[in-house]
């Protein structure tokens, strides 16, 4: 982190990785090593659906593959996340966002920055082959992750939601003024 990332609770002692996932496609695998990595999944209203941490996390900082199933899914998942160390997650939303942080022991940074780069994210479809993530590297970038203020604030909301299928009864007021704007989650109110 530094004074060019506007993130609310970010420091210099900490490594951080986020990554918005669909599921429109298929389920998505997040594995997660092991390690002091502290972290979760929230869905699109950013409610935590799972950790994974030492303490707190169903993983208590083992090495462990968490599967997210997309809304009213009803497709095959795997047996092999019939273990201690793997962990199915019934997702509410569309999209969720899987973040973490590992804390840096001083000066000893690669050691933090190795831990973050063993996660892996890809989709169940590619379990028998599937790709290492890539990570990109904002350290020297200007990052804005506080709320938007730009008109452009409102067309990102609009393709955030279009793709959103299910309405809980806790989004109702705001699907409802999201509606008086045009903005309608996967067309449906």
């Amino acid at each position: 982190m530094n004074s060019e990332i506007e993130l609310l609770t970010g420091n210099t002692s900490v490594l951080y990785f986020m990554s918005l996932q669909d599921l429109s496609n298929g389920p998505i695998i997040v594995h997660v090593p092991e390690g002091n990595l502290q972290g979760h999944a929230d869905n699109i209203n950013q409610q935590v659906m799972t950790d994974w941490r030492i303490v707190g996390g169903p993983n208590e900082g083992q090495e462990a593959l968490f599967l997210f199933l997309p809304p009213n899914y009803q497709g095959e998942t795997l047996t092999s996340f019939n273990n201690e160390n793997n962990f199915v997650i019934q997702s509410d939303s569309m999209q969720f966002i899987a973040m973490g942080r590992n804390f840096v022991n001083a000066p000893d940074m690669d050691a933090a920055e190795e831990l973050i780069k063993k996660i892996n994210i890809y989709p169940l479809s590619e379990i028998n082959n599937f790709p290492q993530v890539k990570f990109i590297d904002v350290a020297k970038e200007s990052l804005k992750l506080s709320y938007p203020t730009t008109d452009g604030f409102w067309k990102f909301l609009h393709k955030v939601y279009s793709k959103e299928t299910v309405v809980r009864a806790e989004d109702k007021n705001p699907i409802g003024l999201m509606h008086t704007v045009g903005i309608i989650p996967g067309g449906i109110i």
